[in-house]
This record gives C-alpha cells, sequence and structure tokens, in this order.
C-alpha cells in the first residue's frame, strides 16, 4: 500500500511532462510554415486544449462502461497505436494553400499527425485517479491530489524545454527522446492498473457516483474557462501592449499550472477568502497602473509583474473555487472532463473568436470582469438574481455612486489632466476599498475605469484592424504617422505636403540601409528582393529602372501599404514593384535562381525576428536566389535580442564575409525628429561591396560565447536573449561618431 503513491505520482508526472513537452516540440515545427506569428501559439494551445477535452471524455464513457481491468487493457493497447503513429516531424509538403484561413490549417495538420497520440495521452491523468481511487490506499476516496503531481510534470516539461531541452538538442532528438519517453509511460500505467487491481477494486460499491445537476456543470465550465482564456488573454496583451519579449508564454502558462498545483494540494498554502481580497486588491492595483500611463523601463517591468500578479490570483480563486465544489471520487472523470471542456472554450474564444471577431483588443477587459465576478464565490455567496438586482438600482447612495462616476468618466474623456487623474485614482481607490466586500459592486466600480483605459489605447488612430498575425493600427502624433503592429513601430511617415518622401524611422539619411542603397545605386543593381513590407519604405531608395519584389505574408499590412489615404511611399517612390503574399522563405524559394542583386530581410512580428527566417536552410535559399556579387541584408533591430553572433556563426558556415552595422539616433532631414536606432548585418561574396562598407565604418560580426548555428532543427533563443548589447553598441558608435568628427 506504501508504494501506490509514487507509483501513481511518477506516472502521473511523466504523462503530464509529456504533455506539455510536445506542445513546445510540435508547435516550433509549426512555426516556420505560419511566419512565426505568435498566434501560432494561441492556436496551439486551443488545439492541445481540445484534444484534452476529447482525452477526458474518452476516460469519463470508458470509466462509466468499463472495469478497471478492462478500461486498462483498452488504454494500453490505444498507447500502443498512438505510439506507432508519432510523426517523425513535418514535410515540406505541407504548405499553406493560399486564401485559408492559418488557424484551421493549423488545427487540421496537428489533427492529423500528432492528434491521436495527445488524445490518448491526456486520458492518463483522470484515468490513472480513477484507477487510485480503487486501491485500498488511506486517500482512495479523495484522489485529487494526484492532479497537483500531474500539474507539477506539465510545469517541469514546460519550464525544462527552454532552459535545458531546447538548448542541447535539435527537434529530431527531441521527437526521438519524447518517442522513448511515450514508450516509458506505457510501462507506468500497466504497472499502475496492476497495482489497483488489489483489495480495493474488489468492493466496487465504496466508490459512489452522484447526479450532479446542470447548473453545477455549467459552473465548472465557467470557473475553468476564465484562467484558460485569461492566460493567452495576457500573454497576448503583455507581448503587444507592453513589450514583445522573447518565450514569455511560459511565465502565464507556469503561472496557470501553479494555481491548479496550489488549489488541487491537500493542504493549500493560502484561505479562498484571501486569494479573494488579494485578487480585488491586485486589479485596484493594475487600474492604478493602468490609468497613470507611465511608459518608463521601471513602470513596464512593474506593469508586467502587476498583470502576471492579478493574472494568477485571477486564476488561483477560479481553481479554488473548482476544488471546493469537486464532486465524491466517482464522478472524478466527468469533474475533469467539465474543466477541461471549460479550458477548451477559453482557448477557442482566445484563438479563433478574439482574433477573427474582435477589432479592438478589449478582451482583456471582458476576462478580467468576468473573473471579478467569482469573487466570493464557495463560501455561501451566489449571484444576486433580478430582484436583488433592482433593490441595488434603487439605493439611493448607490445611484450617486453611478451618477459621479459617469461624470467623472465624461469629464476625463474630454480632458486628462494630472490632477484629475489623481482625484479620479483616489475617488475609485476610496469606492472600491468600501464596497470590496460586494462583488457585484466591486464590478460596476471597476467597469467604468477599464473602459476608460481601453478607449485611450487608440484614441489617436486614424485606421485599426486585427487578425490571425495581430493587431495593427495607423496613427498620426505631431505631423507623422505611424505603422503599429503590436508593440512596435513598423514605419513612419511625414504628412506635411512635399515631406510625404522624406524617409524616417530606420531608414533615415546616413543610417546603415541608406549606405546599403547608395552602394547597389552605384552599382547598377536591379532586382531587390524585401522580405516584410512594412509600409514600403524602403521603394524611396529607388532608381530608375530598379525592380522590386516584396514579399509579406500578411494581407491586411499590404493593403495598409498600397492605400495612398494612410501611406505614399508605394504610390510615390517605386517605380516597378510586385507584393507577393506568403511567407516569405516559402515564396522566395519559387523564384528562379540568381534572380536577385540583393535580398533584404526586413520581417518582424511585432519585435521579433522569426526564427526560421534566420537559420542556415534558409540562408541556402536565399544564395541560390543571388547572382554572384549578390547582397544578403539582415535587418536585426531588437529590444531584447543580440542576433548579430548567431549571423556570425552563419557567415562562416557558408564562408561568406559579413559585416554589421549599428545605427544611432539621427535627425529625420530637414525636420527636428529623431529616426530609430538599426542594425543591420550583410553578408557577400563582393570584393567591391565589403570594400565600400569598410570605408564607410562597418565592423566585423561578433561570436558569443554558448551561441551556435541555428538550424531549422535547432535554434535557441535564451543564448540571444542579451538586452544589453543595444546598449553597448549604442556606445561604440556614438564615440567613433564623435572621433571621426573631431578629426574632421
Amino acid at each position: 500500500m506504501k508504494h501506490y503513491v509514487p507509483v501513481f505520482s511518477i506516472t502521473l508526472l511523466l504523462s503530464a511532462a509529456l504533455l506539455f513537452v510536445i506542445q513546445p516540440i510540435y508547435s516550433k515545427m509549426i512555426l516556420p510554415f505560419l511566419g512565426g506569428s505568435p498566434q501560432v501559439w494561441n492556436t496551439s494551445m486551443l488545439f492541445f486544449q481540445l484534444c484534452l477535452l476529447l482525452g477526458y471524455a474518452y476516460a469519463h464513457i470508458s470509466s462509466r462502461y468499463l472495469q478497471v481491468t478492462q478500461q486498462a487493457i483498452l488504454h494500453i493497447i490505444l498507447l500502443i497505436i498512438a505510439a506507432l503513429v508519432i510523426p517523425a516531424g513535418i514535410g515540406d509538403e505541407q504548405i499553406p494553400p493560399e486564401n485559408y484561413n492559418p488557424a484551421f490549417w493549423q488545427l487540421s495538420l496537428m489533427a492529423g499527425s500528432i492528434g491521436l497520440p495527445f488524445l490518448i495521452l491526456s486520458a492518463s491523468a483522470p484515468m490513472l485517479q480513477r484507477w487510485f481511487s480503487y486501491t485500498d490506499h488511506k486517500d482512495a476516496q479523495n484522489p485529487y491530489f494526484l492532479y497537483g503531481a500531474s500539474n507539477l510534470g506539465s510545469m517541469s516539461g514546460l519550464l525544462l524545454y527552454p532552459v535545458l531541452i531546447e538548448p542541447a538538442l535539435t527537434l529530431n532528438q527531441q521527437n526521438y527522446y519524447w518517442f522513448f519517453g511515450f514508450v516509458l509511460l506505457i510501462g507506468g500505467v500497466a504497472l499502475c492498473s496492476f497495482v489497483s487491481s488489489g483489495k480495493g477494486y474488489e468492493d466496487r460499491k465504496k466508490i459512489s457516483i452522484s447526479i450532479i445537476k446542470p447548473i453545477q456543470r455549467l459552473r465548472w465550465i465557467y470557473w475553468a474557462f476564465i484562467p484558460s482564456a485569461l492566460m493567452l488573454v495576457v500573454t497576448t496583451y503583455i507581448t503587444t501592449d507592453i513589450a514583445s519579449v522573447p518565450l514569455f508564454w511560459v511565465v502565464p502558462l507556469a503561472l496557470y499550472l501553479g494555481s491548479f498545483i496550489i488549489a488541487f494540494s491537500r493542504k493549500r498554502l493560502i484561505t479562498l477568502e484571501k486569494t479573494s481580497i488579494l485578487f480585488g486588491l491586485s486589479v485596484l492595483a493594475l487600474v492604478i497602473m493602468e490609468l497613470l500611463a507611465d511608459y518608463s523601463a521601471f513602470a513596464t517591468y512593474a506593469a508586467i509583474v502587476l498583470h502576471l500578479v492579478s493574472f494568477f490570483l485571477a486564476g488561483l480563486l477560479c481553481h479554488c473555487i473548482l476544488y471546493a465544489h469537486k464532486p465524491e471520487a466517482g464522478n472524478l472523470t466527468e469533474f475533469y472532463f467539465f474543466i477541461s471542456m471549460g479550458g477548451a472554450i477559453g482557448g477557442f474564444f482566445s484563438a479563433i473568436i478574439v482574433p477573427n471577431l474582435f477589432i479592438l483588443p478589449v478582451e482583456y477587459v471582458l476576462i478580467m470582469l468576468m473573473a471579478l465576478l467569482v469573487r466570493f464565490q464557495g463560501q455561501g455567496a451566489e449571484c444576486p438574481d433580478w430582484k436583488d438586482c433592482k433593490v441595488l438600482l434603487l439605493d439611493n447612495k448607490f445611484l450617486v455612486f453611478i451618477v459621479s462616476s459617469v461624470l467623472c468618466y465624461l469629464i476625463l474623456a474630454s480632458s486628462v489632466t494630472t490632477y484629475a487623474l489623481i482625484a479620479f485614482i483616489a475617488f475609485y481607490g476610496i469606492a472600491v476599498c468600501l464596497l470590496v466586500k460586494s462583488r457585484v459592486l466591486f464590478t460596476i466600480a471597476i467597469l467604468p475605469v477599464f473602459f476608460f483605459q481601453t478607449s485611450l489605447i487608440r484614441h489617436d488612430s486614424i485606421y485599426y484592424n486585427r487578425n490571425f498575425f495581430g493587431f495593427m493600427n495607423v496613427t498620426e502624433v505631431n505631423g507623422q504617422r505611424y505603422f503599429v503592429h503590436g508593440s512596435t513601430i513598423h514605419g513612419t511617415q511625414l504628412v506635411e505636403k512635399g515631406m510625404q518622401k522624406t524617409l524616417t524611422a530606420y531608414y533615415v539619411d546616413g543610417s546603415p540601409v541608406s549606405e546599403i542603397f547608395k552602394i547597389l545605386n552605384a552599382s547598377g543593381a536591379k532586382n531587390i528582393a524585401i522580405l516584410g513590407l512594412g509600409i514600403g519604405g524602403l521603394s524611396c531608395f529607388s532608381e530608375e529602372g530598379m525592380y522590386f519584389d516584396f514579399f509579406e505574408i500578411d494581407e491586411n499590412v499590404a493593403e495598409v501599404a498600397q492605400n495612398p489615404d494612410l501611406f505614399t511611399y508605394l504610390s510615390d517612390c517605386a517605380h516597378n514593384y510586385n507584393i507577393i503574399l506568403g511567407d516569405g522563405r516559402l515564396k522566395i524559394a519559387e523564384q528562379p535562381d540568381q534572380k536577385y542583386d540583393a535580398i533584404f530581410l526586413d520581417a518582424f512580428s511585432s519585435d521579433s525576428v522569426p526564427i526560421h527566417l534566420m537559420t542556415l536552410e534558409a540562408a541556402k535559399t536565399y544564395m541560390d536566389k543571388l547572382s554572384d556579387d549578390g547582397v544578403l541584408i539582415y535587418h536585426i533591430s531588437n529590444r531584447y535580442l543580440d542576433l548579430e553572433p548567431v549571423l556570425a556563426e552563419l557567415s562562416q558556415a557558408l564562408d561568406i564575409p559579413a559585416r554589421t552595422k549599428f545605427g544611432v539616433l539621427r535627425k529625420i532631414k530637414g525636420t527636428d525628429i529623431l529616426g530609430s536606432e538599426s542594425h543591420y548585418v550583410v553578408l557577400t561574396k563582393s570584393s567591391y561591396f565589403l570594400g565600400v562598407l569598410d570605408k564607410v565604418g562597418w565592423d566585423n560580426l561578433r561570436k558569443r560565447q554558448g551561441v551556435k548555428l541555428w538550424t531549422d532543427q535547432y535554434s535557441n533563443i535564451l543564448s540571444v536573449l542579451y538586452p544589453q548589447t543595444t546598449n553597448a553598441r549604442r556606445a561604440e558608435e556614438t564615440a567613433k561618431i564623435k572621433a571621426a568628427t573631431k578629426k574632421n
């Protein structure tokens, strides 16, 4: 009997770890086919949640109609079949068809490859807990504590992947070791089925099955939906509206699993009431932080922490309430089925409904408000019915509160001043603290604040849109029009008449890219390929006879760039150009060999450079499309990643010389407006091109210990997570400019 818990715990831990390791492995395989979009992760999460739902349904139905021994035999057979169909990878022939929804293509691809193994694997957690309930262990009637072991395995797999697995193994090796772990799991499941067929199994009457009311099932779904949806929504919000930090999705998912571990543990570290109070206070702090709108570096990091704390407490609150409303062990599989249903609905909401139906990014507000509505549930406080709301609305104090709130909101919407904000924050802070014990009043008090904050997000927008690849908007501030994708500016243009052709942002006069084009124009370059359209600013470097092929994965970006009411670079500057829709790497492979004199990689997803465009295999494709003296240019400006060492390894592997330059802030020609810092790398065999670059101050690439060559099989984001490089490069380039100026 003493061996039951270790056997079941280790098997559950291995099962959960396999579940959460295959997610990044397979998602990473898919990234090259969808332009490296962060939405690939959200869609992957939806797929895995749907498979989890089907797996839990299989566990629940088989538990209803099969004895433990019969269920164990069936499950082991299905595990063996699933092991035989585990795919080794994704073939190059799996290219998304044109004019097809990327999310649905990804879901269908995953369903036809990893679907069955993941579905059968996901059923192990509820099934093994059910088997444990049939043992003669003293805790057999309450097997829910094993869910903590399952989530511990999930968190272990999740955190070990970027820290240990990804840096050490190629994708093929990862897939191989995962298959080995799957085989071990089959043995563990067989051992669990053997030890569960003991004394407790004979007395089947001990396992009682209760009648669950439909309203209770709906509550399980609702309480599970909120953390699931909020996890993906807060990830998207932080990585687009605050900071596009690589691998950030790991943190919210780890917090999500951590809230499960704490909530379902036998000795909980924090009570439900304290969780509810802390959640309310964190939301209040979050509202104050958002209203202050401080954009300093410290405020950015503080905002990220505060958003994560609020999300964690919301998840912990919902999961604690779920645990408080858990049924008897006989209904265990049904309970987990409806939890997974809520999680799958949350994933569907975030991955499908949000990008396709929500043009403005208001989903975070909506889900947070839903979380606020469940405060103090589980302690006897249920949602009030209509009669309670009617009495509430007739209360004079409440009417005064609502009227004053609306007036305050209207005043701030028309004129926002520091004093008004302080008054506003003080007013709501007092109100919320006074009403913190009332879930309904707390929510209503917070509601105008959240929508006030949301209304300010795009108050200066003249265009906005949203799709699978993210949120984009066009704003105009102080005579300059900005195209923003996520949280990153992807192009600007001056709107003053006669200044529209003046290059801005990364392309200002004197920037590294301007030096590149001067050399290209002098050498008579004709055909240029550019991966990443933006607003078409690079076209203003062209001269008569130069032809541009722009490769752009997002058709909405192409619409923005070609709309003269928004930007006029293409209409004013491009003599000859063509826009080719689709992933740049896949589409340029279709072009004739040696077609181009230069290929620019200027593609970004918010602030992130898609990894599949930086690999050795990708570079070989580009080199095939270049003329003998052609030039390959990488734009690697980034707030968090130092990609120069990766390209240094690439240059060595290809045996092609490379140069780099960091462009410091410069004034836009004819204005006092500053452009943007930029970082470029050039690979070319042309001795003429290299000689000119050396004359204008370009440097050799620098390697860094621990950074290896990236291939389609291997990449390691953590090795290039080196934001201090930007400061060092800026200081060096500034010193060089000062020295040159002093010499002249």
